[in-house]
């Protein structure tokens, strides 16, 4: 599809995501929770408690093309796997040399092939997910849609209500992204269905009883010793979380349905989002956040919420441009080796692997 034709819609929506994830990363991993009440946590918790709906909602938009244009391709994979394991290894290096870090013996090698060992979770479950949707999307396609609504009832009860109840995984993270995917895959088969009628009622409904569920949780933890202060902040913002899901699910639909032309800017950023996630989350991080940006030391200041929104949006860029420094690096080097020695096992293995896109009812949009 030439750029001309392309929407932004969706490319907003992965900037959108990242960008509640680097918030989620900032506040979480500071502990800040855990610390003296101070009226700014509410502003904290507010903003910084959406980051597993950017984690569901990236999951959304690779569904959506996955299912719909099946766009599945190995060659993608394989440079997920490759710029994994180089950022994660050479951002440890570049920090481990001069002192900056201490790592064990081992841990380059962690490093090397971190999408095996779980440096970044998401990558590792991602990778997995992805070679599993051209058998999803055959599952998808033939069963009858009574049988895709039942699947997802019965999936959703167990996966999300029952997990926020009695606090056990019945579903793991993988299975969790795969109920992604055929949900996404129901409402594209369904293009007529609640969510499409209702989402705009529904994302104000949502947001709203998140950021107050959130803030109430805060408020009553006010004295730092409410024992169930943790329950409530997991049952709000876990994976598993019935209001995480339905918040990624309002999003999804808030930005399918926006009409926007191509925009060069939001594709550099949402072409970026793999980047900004790699470098930002895996070594860097503790420098990052504690000796660069010194969250502990914002946390208690009046403006501190002013300078956490402003550290989050510098991390987003600066995060981009450093990833499409090397990706432009890797595309004159390794990519363009790969693609004339590797091209035509690439196509034999799309065409032999992925079923082929079915029509479909969804908008004419950004590719992924």
């Amino acid at each position: 599809m030439n750029k001309a034709e392309r929407k932004s819609n969706f490319d907003m929506m992965r900037v959108l995501c990242i960008f509640l994830i680097i918030m989620h990363h900032y506040v979480t991993h500071g502990a800040y929770y855990f610390s003296e009440y101070i009226p700014q946590k509410l502003f904290y918790g507010a903003t910084g408690i959406w980051g597993l709906t950017g984690v569901l909602g990236f999951i959304m938009v690779s569904s959506h093309f996955l299912y719909s244009h099946g766009s599945f391709s190995i060659q993608k994979v394989l440079r997920t796997v490759f710029e994994t394991s180089f950022f994660s290894t050479g951002i440890t290096i570049a920090l481990y040399l001069p002192g900056l870090i201490e790592i064990g013996n081992s841990y380059i090698l962690q490093c090397m092939f971190s999408v095996f060992t779980k440096q970044y979770w998401f990558i590792t479950y991602y990778v997995i997910f992805y070679l599993l949707t051209p058998f999803l999307k055959l599952l998808c396609d033939h069963i009858s849609i009574k049988n895709h609504r039942m699947l997802l009832i019965v999936f959703f009860i167990v996966a999300f209500p029952l997990n926020n109840i009695f606090h056990v995984e019945f579903l793991s993270r993988l299975g969790i992204f795969v109920y992604t995917y055929i949900l996404v895959a129901y409402f594209i088969r369904v293009p007529d269905n609640f969510f499409q009628r209702h989402y705009k009622l529904l994302s104000v409904s949502v947001f709203s009883i998140t950021t107050a569920a959130v803030c109430l949780a805060i408020y009553l933890n006010r004295s730092g010793n409410d024992i169930n202060y943790s329950n409530r902040i997991y049952d709000i913002s876990a994976l598993s979380s019935t209001l995480m899901l339905l918040s990624a699910l309002c999003l999804y639909f808030i930005f399918k349905n926006l009409n926007v032309k191509h925009s060069k800017i939001w594709y550099f950023f949402g072409s970026s989002t793999l980047g900004i996630y790699l470098i930002h989350e895996g070594s860097l991080h503790y420098f990052l956040f504690n000796r660069i940006l010194k969250r502990s030391a914002v946390y208690d200041m009046a403006y501190g919420p002013v300078i956490y929104i402003i550290s989050c949006i510098g991390v987003l860029i600066g995060c981009a441009l450093i990833y499409k420094f090397f990706e432009f690096v890797l595309s004159k080097t390794v990519y363009d080796l790969s693609n004339k020695y590797l091209k035509r096992f690439y196509t034999a293995f799309d065409n032999r692997y992925a079923p082929k896109a079915v029509p479909d009812n969804t908008e004419t949009s950004d590719g992924e």
